[in-house]
Parts: C-alpha cells; sequence; structure tokens
C-alpha cells in the first residue's frame, strides 16, 4: 500500500494502479469476510495484512486487526480515482465499498486495533483513526458511509491526540 501511494506521490500513476489491482485480487480471493454483517469476533473472520506472493495467507499468530491498513488502502484507491478514473475498475470501487462496510461492522471509530504497532496489544489508536478518516474521505466520491461513526471518528480523534493511544 504505501509503495503504491509513493508512486501516486511521485506520479507513477500506472504503477500505483498496477499495485491496488494486484492488492485488490487478494482481497477479493477473500471477500466472503468481508460480507460478514457481525462484528469479526476471530481471526479467521478479519482482514488479513499477510499474504504470500502467491495470494495465500500466511499462516502464524499475528496482529491481524489493522483497521489502519484499509484506511491506507482506500487513501489510496480514492486519490487513484481522483487523478485517472480509468484506471479503477468496477471491482475495485465494489470491493472499496465493502471494505467502508467492514470498518463500519468492526466499529473502528471505538474498536482496539494493533495498528501500525503490530505487535502491541490492541489500543484505540490515533493513527488508526485518521487514516480510516483520510481513507473514507478519499473515497466519498464513490463509497457510502456512515456518517454519525465517521463523526464519532473524528470526535474520538480530536480526544485522543496528541497522543497516539487510549
Amino acid at each position: 500500500v504505501y509503495v503504491a501511494l509513493a508512486f501516486i506521490e511521485a506520479g507513477e500513476i500506472t504503477q500505483a494502479a498496477i499495485i491496488y489491482s494486484e492488492l485488490f485480487k487478494i482481497i477479493q480471493k477473500y471477500e466472503a469476510v468481508l460480507d460478514s454483517k457481525e462484528y469479526p469476533k476471530s481471526d479467521s473472520q478479519l482482514i488479513h495484512h499477510r499474504y504470500s506472493m502467491s495470494g495465500e495467507r500466511i499462516p502464524g499468530t499475528w496482529s491481524n486487526k489493522q483497521h489502519d491498513a484499509i484506511g491506507a488502502l482506500l487513501f489510496g484507491v480514492g486519490q487513484l480515482y481522483k487523478i485517472d478514473k480509468s484506471v479503477v475498475n468496477d471491482e475495485i470501487l465494489k470491493i472499496s465499498q465493502k471494505l467502508v462496510n467492514y470498518l463500519e461492522v468492526c466499529y473502528y471509530w471505538e474498536d482496539k486495533d494493533n495498528g501500525i504497532w503490530e505487535e502491541s496489544p490492541p489500543f484505540l489508536h490515533a493513527s488508526t483513526l485518521a487514516a480510516c478518516i483520510s481513507g473514507i474521505d478519499q473515497v466519498s466520491s464513490f463509497c457510502k458511509f456512515d456518517s454519525v461513526g465517521y463523526k464519532q471518528a473524528q470526535a474520538n480523534l480530536d480526544q485522543l491526540l496528541p497522543q497516539e493511544s487510549s
């Protein structure tokens, strides 16, 4: 995700689009996780963040609850869409909406996650809230979102800052 964001900043839109396309192909393999309307209670119900080169989940104990990564992914796709709509296909638009829905099912505005810190116990992180808010901002032209949850995320972020974690 972060490499693709760097390509966008460098004006290498085609390279960024290729990365996002491949990332979304991996996510699409696990789309059933996104279709759940229930809060994930086990690791298998979470979107994982470690995959092999062939797009398979890497097994093992890992902090898979990382809402910030989803926010960053949405942020990049939203930026790419604003620059050149033609490089964001319908499947990416559909999965983007499902990612927003997934964050909302997880109550991202109050859900403690491992965030960028990965190995720490779950906390409510300012960086996670900021990533989710920014990601939703970027995709708001083509994704619907819960404005009440969004406003709560903003309020919780304001309350946390300048601290990183609760």
